[in-house]
This record gives structure tokens, sequence and C-alpha cells, in this order.
């Protein structure tokens, strides 16, 4: 009986032992523990001071604000096998695509950055995939984290497809339509949305920018927009000065003179009125199919004097803008429809003065068109599309060095411009509207 005891506590015994061994066998073969993200941040520069921040993305709400310049950390609980980080293992979509990306790794740390600026006002979503492992083989959970880029969303422009030329100021002079920037003498400031040095900032003196023409600025419809904000009162007033003092005239945007296109912006005593007042003359130059030339210009100017008639079927009456509107930011739209003869000036979306000419025997104004003929075979004039100064009136050329005076006087813009835009068509006025309601603060 004793005998049979020990026989069976010596099975027990075996059978505890075999059960022990298999479940040490068993947490061998499990291998190296999961691994995790710890951490996820984004750091860049605040978009209202320029100051840099970091961002935490990996806490229980959706974060927002992330600068668009950022560079993502992604840390992990160790070290992570470099060759399993790509551009398919970690990604970043905006909502409507990936993101082109910049990345590498550090020990446990992945890096990465859009190869451009990320785009504003905008949900991205960056995700790791189950691909990426550890350094000693851990494995790893897919997961993602959401953010909200800070800044304004892109605005709907309408015609965008119709964009010849655009001059964002975006803390740096770029034309996005594929022109060359040729001079980017101009300072930054804040922009209408208090953005940190995100329109250009023109002097009034030495300050222009340059970029090379493209017969796509050459259309027979057309439209000019920017934003424009002018100095304080008492600064305007010294730097336009009066009819008998001062410069009295200075061009935000110019293409070959009276050969091509401009806005000037004068100041004189008119006749009718007996005082200063502000007038903004855009200039076409035109194909005419009428008697008198080949080519006419159309020197036709907004006065805002509220006397409407004959081909000028719209004017509004004593519209505050300019000095009335100094420090303030302003929209400026001009258009030439060919087909109808009708030349527009707009004022925060609003149709100010419209012209719909009747066409004469001798001057029937029809294509707009860049007289690059005209232009070339002129030593001191240039077809390239200056901002802030105009060549050859408000400014000198000499072997394509552009100087901003007319004799000892600067003819340049003073204040700050923003979003400057071509289009090789005519906005619409509810088009014009919406590309103002879209782009406002």
């Amino acid at each position: 009986m004793n005998t049979m005891k020990k026989m069976r506590l010596w099975s027990i015994v075996l059978l505890a032992v075999g059960v022990l061994t298999f479940s040490g066998c068993g947490d061998d073969d499990d291998g190296p523990a999961a691994l995790e993200i710890t951490a996820i941040t984004a750091t860049g520069n605040d978009l209202k001071t320029g100051e840099e921040v970091t961002i935490d993305l990996n806490g229980v709400s959706t974060a927002t604000d992330v600068p668009p310049n950022a560079i993502l950390a992604v840390t992990f609980s160790r070290e992570v096998d470099a060759t399993t980080v790509n551009s398919s293992t970690v990604t970043l979509n905006n909502g409507t695509s990936d993101v082109a990306l910049d990345i590498s790794v550090s020990g446990s740390t992945v890096s990465v950055s859009g190869s451009e600026e990320l785009v504003r006002g905008t949900i991205h979503t960056i995700s790791v995939s189950s691909e990426i492992k550890a350094q000693d083989g851990g494995s790893f959970v897919t997961s993602s984290r959401t953010f909200t880029t800070a800044g304004r969303a892109p605005a709907v422009i309408p015609q965008e497809d119709k964009l010849v030329v655009y001059v964002p100021f975006e803390g740096a002079v770029t034309e996005e339509m594929g022109h060359a920037v040729l001079d980017d003498n101009v300072g930054f400031a804040a922009d209408r949305f208090g953005n940190f040095e995100a329109s250009g900032d023109f002097n009034g003196t030495t300050n222009f920018v340059g970029i090379e023409y493209g017969a796509d600025m050459s259309n027979a419809s057309t439209t000019v927009s920017y934003w424009m904000k002018l100095p304080s009162s008492d600064d305007y007033k010294a730097h336009i000065g009066t009819t008998d003092t001062g410069i009295t005239q200075y061009v935000t945007f110019c293409i070959g003179g009276n050969n091509g296109t401009y806005h000037e912006f004068n100041r004189f005593t008119c006749c009718d009125l007996g005082f200063d007042i502000d007038v903004l003359k855009y200039f076409t130059n035109h194909v005419n199919s009428g008697s008198a030339s080949a080519l006419a210009g159309s020197h036709i100017e907004m006065k805002n004097e509220g006397n409407p008639g004959g081909d000028k079927v719209v004017e509004a009456d004593n519209i505050p803008w300019l000095e009335e509107q100094t420090d303030e930011w302003v929209h400026i739209v001009t258009t030439w429809e060919a087909s109808g003869h009708r030349k527009a000036f707009f004022i925060n979306g609003v149709p100010s003065t419209v012209f719909e000419l009747t066409p004469s025997a001798e001057y029937s104004l029809d294509a707009a068109t860049i007289d690059v003929d005209g232009i070339d075979a002129d030593p001191t004039n240039s077809k390239n599309l200056y901002l802030g100064t105009g060549v050859p009136y408000w400014a000198t050329i000499n072997n394509n060095v552009v100087t901003p005076f007319r004799g000892d006087k600067p003819f340049a813009f003073k204040g700050q411009m923003d979003d400057f835009r071509m289009f090789s068509v005519a906005l619409t006025d509810q088009e014009v509207l919406d590309l103002y309601n879209a782009e406002k603060p």
C-alpha cells in the first residue's frame, strides 16, 4: 500500500514537472515584446508669431493649429528596424491624397515631414503600419493619429484653371504658375489674417518684384486681382502728396507700360470737384479693328464721382477707398471682357465703375494684347511683369537692372500686397464677388 502511494505521488510530481516544462517552452516561443508608440509630436513655426512651437499629437483629443511646416516625431518604446520604415509603412494623408514625405530614423524615433508645406486649415492623418518592426524583431500593431493644420483652408478660386500668374507672398517671392522670379527686392509683413510675414511689404522707394514675361500673360480677355493695404493716412499723404507736391502717382503692377497693361493710382484736383481725389487707371492695350491704327490703348479710370452716363454704365458715388481706407486691407479687381467691350473696376467684390464701350469707325477696341514687338524695340521698356513699380514710366531699366525712380522721385507703391493673380478670362461680377468672399478675412 505504501508502495502504491509512493508510485502515485511520483506520477503526480512527474506530471507537474511536465506541465511546468511545457509552459516554459511556450514563453520562449512568444518572442520579443510588442513595439509601441510612446509619443508623437509636431514641431514647427507658429503662423502668427513665427516662433517655434511643439504640439502633442498623441493626446486623447485631436490636435489643432499644427504648423504647416512641422516635423512629426514618432517615438517608439525601443529602437526601430530602419529597413522597415519607408513611404509605404509611414503615410500622411490630407483627406484628398497622400502627402510626399521626407522620412528618417534615429534609434527609437521616426521623423516625418512633408516635402512641401502641409495644406493649411486641413485635417491630416498620419498612419504607421504593422510592417514596421523593432530592431529585435518585435511586432507593431497598425496605428494612426489625426490632426488639423493651422491657418485658413485654401480658398476656392473661380476659374482657377484660367490662372496665368499667382504670387502668394508667403514669406518668399514665388510665382506659382511657372514663371521665373527675376527680382524679389521686397520685405514681408503680416497678412490680412495676421499670419507672420505672409504679405509683400513695399517701402515706396526701392522695393519691387520682377516676374519673367510669358506669352500666357497676353489674353483677349483678362482679370487682375490682388489685396493691398496702404499705410496709415499720414504716411500715405506724405508718400502720394497732393496735386502741387509729392509724386501724385504710383503703380501696383505693370507689363510694358502703354504697350501692355498696368494699374496707376493718381491724385489730382478734379476740374468739376475742385479738390484732390484719388483715381485708379486701368490701362489695357488692344487690337483695334477700327481705321485709326492696328493697336490702341484704353486709359479708362475709376474716379467714383457718382455720375454714370454714356459708356460709363456704373459709377458708385463717394465709396470710401484709398485714403479713406488706409491701414485696412482692400480687394482690388479689374476685368476686360473683349466680346462685350466691357471694362470693370471692383472694390471688395462690388462693381465700382463699369464701362461698356461703344465701338466706333476709328476705334473698336477688341482683344487685349501685350505688344511684345513694340516693347522689345524700345530699350527703355520691358515686357516683364513688375509689382510695386513699372517700366518705362515709373522706373528706369538699364542692362536689365531696374531702378524704381523717374528723375529724382520714386513712383513706387508704398504699402502691402498679397495674393496677386492674373486670369486669362474676364471674371463675371458674381465670380469676382465669390473670389472676394473666398479670400476675405
